[in-house]
């Protein structure tokens, strides 16, 4: 089974994010969609290969999306998992390194930043926002640029300057901690 191209997926599971959150997606569409997934990143993605070859799982012989081998998460704090060349990553997103100290930090390599924020706002606006009213967001998260690698900032910073009124803030800097002042003002 050959991959599809990667603008072709990308373009199938952009929709896929797009669907009314009160339809339910056909089951074949999604099954088609995450074994055409794995079959891209089986064959993009080395070190999932060869996961899944010693499980004796293959696209070919992948009947059906649940039979998909999942990833450990301990896996990457061992080896970058990216369906392409690890520099083109747009952004790595690192755990925190509590498990297994700030050097062990696990590593989630984006390569398309857009389809990411994508994926998060019609989720999150669909089941934080289902009036689609434009609330003020106040976060005790830190905004992404002030930590690059932080997932949750990401989400949040996105989701709010997306989804968000114009006085949503972030209350905590990671160098002064939380901003009790200006927090305490605005509620």
């Amino acid at each position: 089974m050959t991959s599809p191209t990667v603008a072709i997926l990308r373009g199938r599971i952009a929709h896929l994010f797009s669907h009314d959150l009160d339809t339910p997606v056909p089951e074949d569409t999604f099954d088609a969609l995450a074994r055409d997934v794995f079959a891209f990143q089986f064959e993009h993605n080395a070190p999932y290969a060869a996961y899944c070859r010693r499980r004796g799982l293959t696209p070919d012989r992948v009947a059906h999306w649940s039979e998909i081998p999942p990833v450990p998460t301990a896996a990457f704090k061992e080896v970058a998992l990216v369906s392409g060349p690890v520099d083109d990553a747009q952004r790595v997103f690192r755990t925190s390194g509590t498990t297994r100290g700030y050097e062990r930090r696990g590593a989630h390599h984006i390569l398309d930043l857009q389809l990411y924020h994508e994926a998060l706002l019609p989720m999150f606006a669909g089941y934080v926002l289902p009036d689609k009213r434009k609330l003020p967001f106040m976060s005790l998260v830190p905004y992404a640029a002030q930590v690059l690698d932080s997932s949750l900032a990401e989400m949040i910073t996105v989701a709010a300057l997306r989804l968000g009124a114009r006085t949503s803030r972030s209350y905590l800097d990671p160098k002064q901690g939380i901003l009790e002042a200006a927090l305490e003002q605005t509620l």
